[in-house]
Parts: structure tokens; sequence; C-alpha cells
């Protein structure tokens, strides 16, 4: 087993968790645009509402998993600016260790006065291989600008732009997707 790495959409914070290595099978891009998508710009949270799960995420089968992977990124996104994890929470396995520890990050910096905003992501170049149950994508995420308050104690802060290649674990579950691990790809 290697080391895998969480990416914060607006915080260069880096969580570890467990994976084992894939060997691309194809490529399957997912629909940009499949689903609504909050704003890069820094804006109040209140005027956000949950990314809506698309059709095309919605079928069993290699391109409804990829699709669900830009939904996940999406949700994350929208829980990262208003501190609303219920929906990430439910896309998301109780198992992945990754997905938990961005929750509790979202969730501890929010109970603590702190805010994320702007580090809007997006994902291209998706290699992706059936493994079981499992459907794994590789993919090269891109990350804008953002900035954050870790707490109501610390000063603003900015993260830089980033690009990454990060590998996304999803496994069908009664007839939806749940996200079941994701970090840093090699």
């Amino acid at each position: 087993m290697r080391r895998l790495l969480n990416i914060g959409a607006a915080l260069a914070v880096l969580v570890g968790m467990s994976g084992c290595a894939r060997k691309p099978e194809s490529v399957i891009e997912p629909k940009a645009g499949s689903s609504a998508s909050p704003s890069s710009a820094p804006r109040a949270a209140s005027t956000l509402t949950p990314p809506v799960l698309p059709k095309q995420a919605q079928t069993n089968d290699a391109t409804g998993a990829a699709n669900f992977v830009l939904y996940w990124v999406k949700v994350t996104d929208y829980a990262t600016w208003t501190g609303d994890t219920d929906v990430l929470r439910e896309i998301s396995e109780e198992s992945c260790a990754g997905c938990s520890d961005y929750i509790d990050l979202i969730d501890r910096t929010y109970a603590s006065g702190g805010f994320f905003r702007g580090g809007a992501r997006s994902i291209s170049s998706c290699s992706h291989q059936v493994e079981g149950p499992n459907h794994y994508f590789v993919c090269k995420v891109s990350a804008a600008r953002s900035i954050f308050k870790v707490d109501d104690q610390h000063n603003l802060q900015e993260a830089s732009p980033s690009n990454s290649r990060v590998e996304y674990a999803v496994i069908r579950r009664a007839n939806s997707w749940k996200l079941a691990q994701i970090g840093l790809a090699n």
C-alpha cells in the first residue's frame, strides 16, 4: 500500500490515507457543466445552493461513474464555501478516510469561525480502470486561487492556484454512486 494525500479545494491541507496504485485502462471524460457549480469568486456563502446530481451521473456504467466524480468535486467545492457538509457526507462512503478527514476539516473550520472562498476545482484527462466493484479514476485536478481563515483568531491566508493528479475510487451502492477513496496519484 502506498500513502495518498487528499487535495483541499480552498486550503493546501494534505490529509493522509491509504490506497493502491492502478494502471489506467481507458480514458473517460466527464461532461463539464453537467451539474450546477458555484462560482470560484469569493462571495457570501449564503447565496449558494448544493449542486444537483445530473442524469449523466446516475447511470450504472463507466460514464455514470466519471460524471459522479465531477459531481463529487462540485459538492466538495460547495461544502468548502458554505460549511454545509450534509450532501458531501451522503455521497461519501463512511469508510473513506480522506472523505471523512476533509469533511471534518470543513466542519472544524466553520465551527471555529473560519471560512474558505475561491479555490474552485476542475477535472480533466481522467484515466479509468474497473477493479471489482470499484471504478478508479486518475484525473488532472486544477484548483483556482483561494483565500481562507482557519478560525476567527488567525489572519486571512491565500492559497495559490495548483494542479495535481488525483485518484478517485467510486462504488455503486443501492442504485447510486458513493466516493470510496480519494488521494494524490503517483
